[in-house]
């Protein structure tokens, strides 16, 4: 579990950060009411649900409007411990899992804006900005 929580910190998503938050308080609700070990938890479903509409105006021309839908959507994580009969019976507790591996890389978007910033500095030295 804690790979798809460094998955979603690393991720240069929107709702990535959202997603994070949702794995650790499943996490967080299973260690405090079901009483499981946080470091055999394993995610076993995640689903995401249509949720409501929010209608808002949208002012046109010539004294016209019209209606903006903007959705929303549910996030539902499920979680369970490695072995336990809660939907995981397939993994044997000895086998390995699939591990994330972070590359000391820096990331491409991060890259190309300091890039941009050093050519922005070496314009303002040269008084062009």
């Amino acid at each position: 579990m804690e790979d798809a929580v460094a998955q979603c910190a690393l991720s240069p998503k929107k709702y990535a950060d959202v997603v994070r938050k949702v794995i650790l308080s499943a996490a967080a609700n299973a260690t405090n009411n079901h009483d499981l070990d946080r470091e055999k938890l394993m995610i076993v479903e995640a689903l995401v649900g249509k949720g409501t509409f929010i209608k808002r105006i949208s002012v046109h021309g010539r004294g016209r409007s019209g209606v903006i839908t903007k959705p929303r959507s549910h996030v539902t994580i499920g979680v369970a411990e490695i072995g336990s009969d809660l939907g995981v019976k397939n993994v044997p507790p000895t086998q390995p899992l699939r591990r994330m591996t972070v590359v000391e890389h820096e990331a491409p978007w991060k890259r190309r804006r300091r890039s941009a910033m050093a050519k922005f500095a070496m314009a303002k030295q040269a008084g062009m900005v």
